[in-house]
């Protein structure tokens, strides 16, 4: 019995302070649909015309969480682009999931009335007045749910014996796809990966248009309490999310964490709160800044953004400089493809071969050549590199291009991005810490993130080059690289660059990743001189109502 006892205490000092949250990575068209294992593709609309529309063009991250006592299971994403955690409320009477459509309730999101209020992100997103329409009748522009938005469970707040209601505040928050939730706060205990987190802040909606509620581990400044439609200056707060919560509660040192996507044909992947698994990475973790682009109307970060400071394009032994200077690069793994500066996109598209489809709405190529590229993203010197098969969308016959238009200056690094890193999240010292993923799925290799920083992390060779609003960049028009197909060695050239000048902080430079992205700019190429490149919507989770509110906050401060 005392070696029993002694184990125990030994087990329990030597524990690490980590927690594992596992995620299975879900695709489709919509959340209703979304399955493990699609992959997004172009394919033939279903009518007479012969365009082609991109089918499971969202991806989600779900994972498991357990609230209350007793605990009360639901699934909800995995979103670091933003920073509160909020469930739905089985009592949501817009939930409805009978198929009796005389009797379903439908959320009109134009019913919304959103403020017509410049947002940070340059969108027209900003706080609503929460207005419901009763319909028997489902219109095409108006969601409606089938399987009711409790697909993924919900939470019965009076069954749980540790529930608190907090009436500070109000609970609103809108994405860029179009969903939207509004509620109220509340504290309970929620469970992750087995682990209690007591006493967690989070929201309950009780009037949502989405399916799910969503798990938001970005920084507290972004939180909805704090710069969201709701909050003003006299009652914005900061709070404790689940990060930073866990940290308090001794769960793990600081709030850190680590993601790891796994291969884009993958259909699970991980956050490991409070530490580092270096068997999930190869060469060095390389630590860069992250930065504050809203500078002019917030003291720190917000949003997980970093600079990417060059992108270069090779085939063979042969490699060009596509781009230089300083970009303000968002890693965001709420968004299926990637997002670029128009000029950066078409050099991207000249330089492979690819021409513009308004069909389509994305450049094409032969799919023969989908290996022959490769891209190196440089941020400040830490270095990822990407095959050109990684921004592939299959189509019948061709190969699409899986970058689109950001509709400014602003760059938007989604999952085809993502999922060749490693990326550690050091929120407590505003740090970013990357590597190039491994899969090769060797033994774990886990060690605890404390305050000091990532262990075995060094910093980039140009770590405090970081982005500002006053920074030039160039872009070069076109570079040419001849790709083989058995990877040969080609005679390269550089095509003419242009200098353009980086967003300015705040406002103009900012995406909000609007469905339209007209072109605005001069092109040198022919293939895409009527290309509008719109974005399929629905891609991300962005919460653009919070960031509209930064504005409203800065007014009201200035007229104090």
């Amino acid at each position: 019995m005392r070696l029993a006892l002694l184990l125990t205490l030994a087990a329990c000092c030597c524990a690490k302070k980590v927690v594992k949250q596992n995620f299975d990575v879900i695709r489709g068209d919509s959340a209703e649909d979304a399955v493990k294992f699609n992959r997004p593709k172009l394919v033939k609309r279903d009518d007479s015309t012969a365009e082609m529309v991109l089918i499971n063009a969202q991806t989600f991250f779900m994972t498991n969480v357990t609230i209350g006592t007793p605990g009360q299971s639901m699934g909800v994403l995995v979103d670091t682009g933003s920073s509160d955690l909020w469930v739905q409320d089985v009592d949501n009477e817009y939930c409805d999931s009978t198929s009796d459509s005389s009797k379903r309730r439908v959320v009109d999101i134009d019913a919304f009335e959103f403020d017509k209020r410049d947002d940070i992100g340059g969108g027209e997103l900003g706080g609503y007045t929460e207005t419901v329409t009763g319909s028997s009748t489902a219109d095409a522009s108006i969601p409606t749910f089938t399987s009711g938005c409790n697909k993924y469970g919900g939470l019965d707040t009076s069954k749980s014996k540790s529930f608190k209601k907090n009436d500070t505040i109000d609970f609103a928050i809108s994405y860029a796809d179009s969903t939207a939730a509004s509620g109220y706060w509340a504290h309970d205990v929620v469970n992750v990966a087995g682990v209690d987190v007591k006493d967690l802040s989070f929201a309950v909606a009780n009037v949502s248009n989405s399916s799910f509620g969503v798990l938001g581990i970005g920084l507290t400044g972004l939180e909805a309490t704090y710069v969201g439609s709701t909050a003003t200056s006299s009652n914005h707060y900061q709070y404790l999310n689940l990060p930073y919560k866990m940290a308090a509660n001794g769960l793990i040192n600081t709030p850190a964490y680590s993601v790891f996507l796994n291969t884009a044909s993958s259909s699970e992947g991980s956050v490991l709160f409070g530490g580092v698994d270096h068997s999930k990475y190869t060469g060095s973790l390389e630590t860069v800044a992250i930065i504050n682009t809203y500078a002019g109307y917030v003291d720190s970060p917000i949003r997980l953004e970093i600079t990417l400071s060059g992108l270069t394009i090779a085939s063979g032994d042969n490699e060009e400089t596509l781009a230089s200077g300083k970009f303000a690069a968002l890693l965001d793994t709420g968004s299926t493809i990637t997002y670029l500066p128009l000029d950066l996109l078409e050099a991207i598209a000249n330089t492979i071969g690819a021409s513009y489809s308004s069909s389509i709405g994305y450049y094409y190529f032969d799919c023969s050549i989908a290996n022959d590229y490769k891209f190196t993203f440089d941020f400040t010197g830490a270095k990822i590199q990407a095959s050109l098969s990684n921004f592939t969308l299959v189509g019948q016959g061709f190969c699409a291009l899986g970058v689109s238009y950001s509709g400014d200056d602003s760059v938007i690094l989604g999952d085809n991005f993502i999922s060749n890193a490693y990326v550690v999240y050091d929120l407590e010292n505003e740090q970013i810490s990357i590597a190039q993923a491994d899969f090769s799925g060797g033994s774990e290799d886990i060690e605890e993130i404390d305050s000091s920083g990532v262990p075995s992390a060094v910093k980039a060779a140009s770590y405090s080059s970081t982005w500002t609003s006053d920074d030039d960049v160039s872009i070069a028009t076109s570079v040419s690289l001849e790709a083989t197909s058995n990877g040969g060695i080609v005679t390269a050239s550089s095509g003419s660059a242009a200098s353009t000048k980086s967003g300015s902080s705040g406002s103009s430079s900012k995406s909000s990743k609007s469905s339209s992205g007209s072109k605005t700019t001069s092109s040198s190429s022919s293939s895409s001189s009527s290309n509008t490149n719109s974005k399929s919507e629905g891609n991300s989770l962005k919460p653009t109502a919070m960031i509209a509110a930064v504005v409203l906050l800065m007014a009201s401060a200035m007229a104090l």
